[in-house]
């Protein structure tokens, strides 16, 4: 009997490995999981991503630039607001993908809320930062990402 229940949950075990295999689907969006990869790195991290698709899609809220999404058995998703995205200036683009980046590949929840008129003290922050503050402190952020 206990052959029997260990070949079944290696089976099982089999069965989730084949189905959540590596799933990579960048599009246009692989150069910021390239410049992820190597930020990690820089900041004393091996991070090679394996499990993630990004595209296009519907985002919730609405209102949001990306959203991540993390179900069971499939490789975590962010999808992109086509709209806002465009509307964004090409290089604070890095900022929103790096924060859903934070949540879909190192499993980071959001950090608090700044006190008010103080600057978030981490991009996985509930408050998107202003893109001036993101670049001029882009090392100070990416440190915090990355050393958790």
């Amino acid at each position: 009997m206990v052959w029997y229940r260990s070949f079944i949950l290696f089976f099982l075990a089999g069965f989730v490995v084949a189905c959540v295999g590596p799933s990579l689907k960048f599009g246009e969006f692989g150069h910021f999981v390239k410049a992820f990869e190597q930020a990690a790195e820089e900041h004393g991290r091996d991070l090679h991503i394996r499990h993630l698709e990004i595209e296009y899609g519907l985002t919730i809220p609405e209102t949001a630039v990306a959203s991540c999404y993390i179900l069971p058995l499939v490789a975590p998703h962010i999808s992109i607001n086509r709209n806002l995205w465009q509307q964004i200036e090409p290089v604070c683009r890095e900022m929103y993908l790096f924060h859903e980046m934070g949540h879909c590949v190192l499993y980071r929840r959001h950090s608090k809320k700044p006190k008010p008129g103080e600057l978030a003290d981490s991009l996985m922050s509930w408050n998107t930062l202003p893109c001036d503050a993101y670049l001029k402190n882009r090392n100070t952020y990416l440190q915090e990402l990355f050393g958790q």
